[in-house]
């Protein structure tokens, strides 16, 4: 979260350190995934340079230091978990702390293909909303929210601890609804946002899996937010 927030609140002043802690942020990929993509739309040169320097120091500093078995460990075991049979162990065992399209597709009884078209989907939606709204001229808290959102569209293996990350985009949306005026049935969803990590199990439990709907519906009124978007 540090990293996140931190990194993207530096990016107009220090766009260099920016770049540091957005790359080491990529030591966790399901939240990094859509980061590039931010600061490319954004035209943030000197940041997404910082960020790549700094990931692949992190990449070198790693393989010195536990050799080169290391990383095709890693390969190796990246490319067994998105196998159909580590994915299948996976719903079966944290289903109940799943937040993604996926798992709520599954849930509601959706084959494993059908599962996955709907996943797509999402991750689609989510590249194009980041895309859109980092392009633009926008509300900077609202385009950052749109961002943590679309995190969670994107990604298949998000678990409920890591909703963590949409809690300080939402303390900015509830600050902004304070100074703008609230949206229909905004409150609520900010007040579900807050609810759902731990709701979210026991409603996935009774195969209501509530959590994506609740996470599309805040990067709604992020997305609504930005205002009129004007070419930057």
């Amino acid at each position: 979260v540090a990293l996140f927030y931190g990194g993207f609140a530096l990016l107009g002043r220090s766009p260099a350190a920016a770049g540091i802690l957005l790359g080491l942020l990529a030591y966790k990929p399901q939240i990094w995934v859509l980061v590039p993509l931010a600061l490319l739309a954004a035209r943030q040169w000197r940041a997404l340079a910082s960020m790549a320097a700094t990931v692949l120091v992190l990449m070198l500093v790693s393989a010195a230091l536990f050799g080169p078995a290391f990383w095709l460990a890693f390969l190796d075991a990246a490319r067994e978990a998105a196998g159909p049979r580590v994915v299948e162990e996976m719903f079966e065992r944290i289903f109940m702390h799943m937040t993604t399209l996926l798992a709520a597709a599954r849930i509601v009884g959706l084959p494993p293909a059908v599962s996955g078209i709907v996943q797509t989907a999402g991750a689609l939606l989510a590249m194009a909303a980041v895309w859109l709204s980092f392009s633009r001229k926008g509300q900077s808290d609202a385009r950052i929210a749109v961002l943590a959102t679309a995190t969670f569209l994107v990604s298949p293996y998000t678990l409920n601890y890591d909703l963590l990350l949409l809690m300080p985009a939402a303390v900015a949306m509830f600050r902004l609804g304070i100074a703008d005026g609230f949206r229909p049935m905004e409150r609520l969803v900010l007040l579900m946002l807050w609810l759902i990590p731990t709701l979210g199990m026991i409603l996935n439990r009774l195969d209501l899996p509530l959590q994506p709907l609740v996470i599309l519906a805040f990067g709604w009124f992020a997305w609504q937010r930005l205002g009129a978007l004007k070419p930057a």
